[in-house]
């Protein structure tokens, strides 16, 4: 069975649109049409467009839950620009081609769904959930110049009679204009759009700004210079000890003042981001001699180190991932006691995610030279994830914690930090970016490959996967799809005992959880491997039941379950899961 279909390659022709088969809407259809064509001239945002969009939507038909889908291919990523939904958490993820979203855009096709249909393709493993199921799920592509460009997806929770082939036809008759807002909305979005309450131009901000910075940095720059040059000719004079003042006062003037710029230029959203290929080795050397520089004018002592990956290049915004790093280090700088300062890179293939995905993690240590020579990298107990918001009173240091945080949350990654005073102290940034020299056409077979070498590492690491059942003896439509997606024997526990006993001995990476009849259990599952692990690494926790109700699969969510899968139990829901936990593993590894 094939886990995973090709999906970024071009789409199939799509089925016949048009006003056919709507006529029954009688005159409400040209006004919608009319009033979703208004909306080019409007200046929105994503959220504000898909609001506006989802009004209109609900004078001609039922949308009960809606969301909207842009699909990168290049990436082979799905980011969802819209979504209202009563109980579905949609988040940006990688296309797997078993989605309900990856159907629609690689066929090119609309697809009206109901649940006792789904439940087919479920049992065939032609199917995985995603999140929540819906009772029906109606989806349209989007198409521009013959390529479809996003999904937008109708769900409902209550009734399988509440969106039929009228609302499928509608849907089709509008995707055009829809296709052609979404199409709007990408191009602005790459020449960084439309932003602001005051209905300003994101790039008349970013315009502003850079003058402002220009404007202020400029002349700072040209203080600090010249206070230098003081500094240097009155050494070792009565004005000499002035001029050091002077020159370290101009400084941390020139620093506050570069910080403030930054940190009001993300208040009001106006930074550029702009991807773009980048070679790691080059790029890392820059922020080498950054930091020698940055720490000889300190009197600190510097390193860097990059292990492996030193040919690799991958799309980011490099200038701002440099700028990311400096705010870090900054921080570091700023600590007490700290005279040394390491930077520490390491870039690993994502082994759980086909398509080229490179995994990057930045280690920075600030330490005292007067403590003990440090072991390798052990990480650290106390290291919290970095918050955006910024107590006013606080000094540089945390207002450049805050633009870091901003900083994350735009490039995607997760930044963990020691709390401040608590030495050696440590950050720790981790991302994960697509390669730039990665090329789709060579690797058709990647999901294949990439199913083979997570089997390849569970069978090396015996004690991975432990799986828990309420049955007294689990069936094998449960059993079997295990062994066949995980290449190895499970293990089956009966009660969170047995589980204590093996998380204490063993390195668990993924719970599998067998819990039809007894859901509520879930919490007393994660309250258990949160706490008897035996690595310091929670593993992922997967719920598996035969109770698709909506409230009962937010409650798994809810209750700690990283993932839910339906029974029957196959083979391609449980192998995009396992994919998904391996991802998330490794990434959680990185931050410890």
């Amino acid at each position: 069975m094939r886990f995973f279909e090709e999906v970024c390659g071009p789409s199939q022709p799509n089925q016949p649109t048009g006003l056919s088969g709507v006529a029954n809407l009688g005159a409400a259809l040209p006004h919608v049409l009319v009033s979703l064509a208004e909306l080019i001239t409007e200046t929105w945002d994503w959220a504000q467009w898909g609001r506006q969009v989802d009004q209109i939507l609900s004078r001609v038909m039922r949308v009960p839950n809606i969301f909207v889908a842009v699909t990168d291919g290049e990436a082979c990523l799905i980011r969802f620009v819209y979504v209202r939904d009563q109980f579905n958490r949609h988040v940006n993820r990688p296309m797997d081609g078993l989605g309900l979203t990856d159907r629609v855009y690689h066929s090119g096709k609309s697809l009206l769904l109901r649940r006792s249909h789904a439940n087919e393709l479920l049992a065939q493993g032609d199917l995985v959930n995603h999140g929540v199921p819906s009772k029906v799920w109606l989806g349209v592509p989007l198409r521009v110049a013959g390529t479809v460009v996003a999904v937008v997806g109708i769900q409902d929770y209550d009734s399988d009679d509440n969106l039929d082939e009228t609302d499928q036809s509608t849907l089709l008759a509008l995707a055009p204009v829809l296709a052609g807002l979404v199409a709007q909305g990408i191009s602005r979005e790459k020449d960084h759009g439309i932003a602001g309450d005051a209905g300003r131009s994101r790039s008349e901000k970013e315009a502003l700004f850079a003058r402002l910075g220009h404007e202020v940095r400029s002349p700072m720059s040209v203080i600090v210079g010249y206070a230098d040059l003081l500094r240097r000719q009155l050494e070792g004079s009565e004005p000499g000890t002035t001029s050091e003042r002077i020159f370290r006062a101009a400084q941390e003037l020139s620093d506050a003042s570069s910080r403030l710029i930054d940190y009001a230029a993300f208040e009001a959203e106006a930074y550029p981001v702009e991807p773009a290929p980048v070679a790691l080795h080059g790029w890392f050397r820059g922020i080498e001699t950054w930091l020698e520089g940055k720490a000889q004018a300190a009197g600190f002592k510097a390193s860097v180190e990059m292990t492996a990956g030193l040919e690799e290049s991958v799309r980011v915004d490099g200038n701002l991932l440099r700028q990311l790093l400096q705010h870090v280090l900054r921080v570091a700088f700023d600590e007490k006691g700290v005279d040394q300062v390491s930077v520490h890179l390491r870039v690993q293939p994502v082994v759980a995610q086909p398509g080229g995905r490179l995994r990057l993690s930045f280690q920075i240590e600030g330490r005292s030279g007067e403590s003990p020579h440090p072991s390798p990298w052990t990480g650290s107990a106390s290291l919290s994830r970095v918050v955006a918001e910024v107590d006013r009173t606080m000094g540089q240091a945390e207002v450049g914690l805050s633009i870091a945080a901003r900083m994350v949350e735009i490039l995607g990654g997760t930044l963990r930090i020691s709390p401040r005073g608590e030495l050696p102290w440590r950050a720790v940034l981790v991302m994960t970016l697509s390669s730039a020299d990665y090329r789709r056409d060579e690797s058709q077979n990647a999901a294949q490959e990439t199913m083979q070498a997570l089997r390849k590492e569970l069978r090396e690491r015996p004690g991975s996967v432990a799986v828990l059942s309420t049955a007294e003896h689990p069936s094998m439509d449960f059993l079997n799809p295990l062994r066949a997606a995980t290449g190895i024997e499970p293990t089956v526990m009966r009660d969170l005992a047995e589980l204590k006993q093996e998380m204490g001995t063993q390195n668990i990476r993924f719970v599998v959880a067998e819990l039809s009849g007894a859901p509520g259990w879930i919490n007393e599952i994660a309250k258990t491997i949160s706490s008897h692990s035996a690595n310091e690494v929670v593993p992922f926790l997967i719920a598996v039941t035969d109770d698709q109700t909506p409230k009962v699969v937010e409650s798994l969510l809810d209750g700690g379950a990283d993932a839910y899968i339906p029974m029957p139990l196959n083979e391609a829901a449980l192998a995009v899961a396992l994919a998904d936990g391996w991802l998330e593993f490794e990434h959680r590894q990185e931050l410890i």
